[in-house]
């Protein structure tokens, strides 16, 4: 029982204690249990069982998500990429660096096949991996569009699904899906990146409406669409206004991230601050979107 007559009889407020004699709060509560809304506002706690994979973790964002990650108590940490990370890490009994190609879904379930045959489960998944070019779409050969698509969206696709199973077999862990404000709003040049930016988003908005339906599914998803990140991804892209948009410190956004996986609260992380106007952005008309975009700067920075 959540509540019993003594502690109902013990609440000062007569108007609350009228309320919870009245209702049938501990139906609503073994309910909320049952369809696992109450479980929601557990925390999560990392432990010595909790088995993390991150794809692109060799670098950049990814690589401070590691660093965050190590701080945290942890049966291992998987990182997925084309290059191996700092020789620090390659040395730490912790982690376990994994060379593929998840832009191939061959690799992909290979790569799956043998983290479950080596582990059996996994807890937190994070879709991390990302690749740009900065030209337009009259320019950007087949092979290109093709190597974008897959490492931001396809990858990310097949791994989730591939995992989710084992996820809602425990009923419990997160999937991490790391878009871009780019897959909102895009400047010039970066059709292809923000195109898979956004079926990316639109995909991780799916996937929790999907979860958020499962009775007793205890799995959190965090979305994280940042501005431009301090990384050698956007190095050759100058920041117009470091008032207006200023780039996104990857060591405060991992904090972020992991705060939000140990709130175990299904959420969308936008960063920097502007990133928050975008609903008002998106509903003004074309001249005034064109506006917005010609005195911010963001396409003359990437007209390269």
């Amino acid at each position: 029982m959540f509540f019993n007559n003594y502690h109902i009889d013990n609440i000062g407020c007569p108007i609350i204690r009228s309320i919870f004699k009245n209702l049938p709060i501990n139906h609503l509560f073994s309910k909320a249990q049952h369809y696992g809304l109450r479980n929601n506002f557990r925390n999560f706690v990392f432990d010595e069982n909790t088995v993390t994979l991150i794809t692109g973790g060799a670098n950049g964002l990814g690589s401070q998500l590691v660093k965050k990650l190590l701080t945290k108590p942890c049966k291992k940490i998987i990182i997925v990429d084309i290059v191996p990370p700092i020789p620090e890490y390659l040395n730490n009994p912790k982690l376990l660096f994994l060379k593929y190609d998840i832009s191939d879904e061959q690799q992909v379930r290979k790569l799956y096949s043998r983290v479950i045959s080596e582990f059996g489960y996994l807890t937190i998944l994070i879709n991390n991996a990302g690749k740009t070019n900065i030209e337009t779409i009259f320019t950007t050969d087949d092979h290109q569009i093709d190597s974008i698509i897959n490492i931001n969206f396809l990858g990310a696709y097949y791994l989730t699904t591939l995992f989710l199973p084992h996820l809602l077999e425990s009923m419990s862990g997160c999937v991490v899906n790391v878009s871009s404000i780019l897959g909102e709003t895009t400047p010039a040049r970066l059709s292809t990146y923000g195109a898979s930016k956004a079926i990316l988003t639109t995909f991780h908005k799916t996937l929790t409406k999907h979860i958020s339906r499962i009775p007793g599914a205890n799995i959190n998803t965090v979305l994280v669409c940042p501005g431009k990140l301090e990384t050698k991804m956007f190095e050759v892209v100058t920041t117009p206004s470091k008032i207006l948009a200023p780039d996104v410190d990857p060591a405060k956004l991992s904090d972020e991230m992991i705060l939000a996986i140990e709130n175990n609260r299904p959420c969308i992380i936008r960063k920097p601050y502007y990133t928050n106007l975008l609903p008002v952005y998106r509903s003004l008309d074309w001249p005034f979107m064109w506006l917005v975009k010609h005195f911010s700067g963001m396409n003359r920075v990437t007209a390269l």
